[in-house]
């Protein structure tokens, strides 16, 4: 399943949001916290080494920002 990052008091993030349950995708959302620091993680930035977001992950394992 499609997974899709970001925080949703971004209004990049909502537009990808509104675009996924537009469309009909079926996706994952998974909440990050710039303010937390949840983009500067180890983990997250494996994914994403600029560390921001949205980003979006397929399901074979492909990232796109």
């Amino acid at each position: 399943m499609l997974k899709a990052y970001g925080d949703s008091v971004s209004g990049n993030c909502y537009k990808v949001q509104l675009v996924l349950h537009m469309l009909n995708i079926e996706h994952q959302w998974q909440e990050m916290s710039i303010a937390k620091g949840d983009t500067q993680t180890a983990a997250y930035l494996a994914k994403n080494p600029t560390g921001k977001i949205p980003l979006i992950e397929l399901d074979d394992g492909v990232f796109g920002g």
